[in-house]
């Protein structure tokens, strides 16, 4: 038969794995994937069409996500178009439209210092493969891969795409702590 003492014992015990599932949970994971979606939602919905010119999207678009690893490890990946930078691409009614570049820096704090700053842009993967996909090719997605992330090797995800076609490639970039960067081609059309 439990006791009184007993059934305090569970209560305390449950709220506290309550209360570290909640900060466990809490530390941005979900964001990388939100703000993502979020982008291309505005991408299509802020197109402008005035004075014949469609830009992709209107205005400038800036998400950053913050993410915890662990106490000592936080990975902070800033997405954001640049202002001058735009890529004409013909639709399938035969219309130019331009679409702006995207590029995102990665920042790595180590015991809350900045052991890592990285600016990824298309520039950085020009070097594997000359082709016309770069040309066309805008930074569509940059987000942590936190299955394959560890306290000494962090995994970052991106992907570009050349807007109004299936022409895609998605990279696996890896950093040392040290800020060594070593970048995969993991999928392409």
């Amino acid at each position: 038969m439990f006791r009184i003492s007993d059934i305090r014992l569970y209560k305390i015990i449950f709220s506290l794995l309550c209360i570290t599932f909640m900060f466990t949970s809490c530390d941005g994971r979900y964001r990388t994937f939100e703000n993502t979606s979020f982008l291309n939602l505005n991408i299509l919905q802020n197109a402008s069409t005035s004075n014949n010119i469609k830009i992709v999207p209107k205005k400038n678009m800036v998400s950053k996500t913050d993410t915890i690893i662990n106490p000592n490890l936080n990975i902070s990946i800033k997405y954001y178009s640049l202002e001058d930078a735009l890529i004409p691409v013909l639709n399938k009614h035969g219309q130019k439209e331009y679409f702006r570049e995207f590029e995102s820096e990665i920042n790595i704090y180590v015991h809350e210092q900045l052991t890592v700053k990285n600016i990824i842009s298309k520039d950085d993967f020009k070097t594997f493969e000359e082709s016309t996909f770069w040309k066309k090719a805008i930074l569509q997605y940059v987000w942590l891969n936190p299955f394959e992330t560890t306290k000494d090797n962090i995994s970052i995800n991106c992907s570009f795409l050349v807007p109004n076609s299936k022409a895609f490639k998605s990279y696996k970039i890896y950093f040392n702590r040290e800020g060594k960067r070593e970048i995969k081609l993991t999928a392409s059309s």
